[in-house]
């Protein structure tokens, strides 16, 4: 005979967050984090840092791998907030500041308000 058993699953910002740094890691490497991650070919393994010694990663500067990181520590109480994800050195790097607001303008020049049907761009 089988037990029952109940899983209390508790959620947080912190999945969030780690989320968000699981989208950017298959922006840059084209894969998911799992398999991005020490140890891990295709299992979803969260509890394994990135691999930041492979090929992939030669391409992406010290603030984007902050970035990930941070956003991905494993012990979510070590994990950044939501407000310190936005005001992170990776978001705000002058190199990379113009391009950023161009594709932004440019994603949102259709987009339609919901209250008023007015262009958002």
């Amino acid at each position: 005979m089988r037990k029952s058993v109940n899983y209390v699953l508790s959620y947080s910002q912190a999945i969030d967050i780690w989320s968000m740094g699981g989208v950017v890691v298959a922006l840059y490497t084209n894969e998911l984090p799992s398999s991005v991650q020490h140890g891990t070919s295709n299992s979803a393994d969260s509890t394994k840092q990135i691999n930041f010694s492979s090929p992939v990663w030669r391409r992406v500067s010290a603030k984007g791998k902050a970035y990930i990181s941070e956003t991905m520590a494993i012990d979510e109480h070590k994990r950044i907030n939501a407000d310190q994800a936005l005001q992170h050195a990776w978001f705000h790097d002058q190199k990379y500041a113009a391009d950023l607001q161009r594709a932004y303008k440019k994603v949102i020049q259709d987009w339609k308000s919901q209250r008023d049907g007015s262009s958002q761009g």
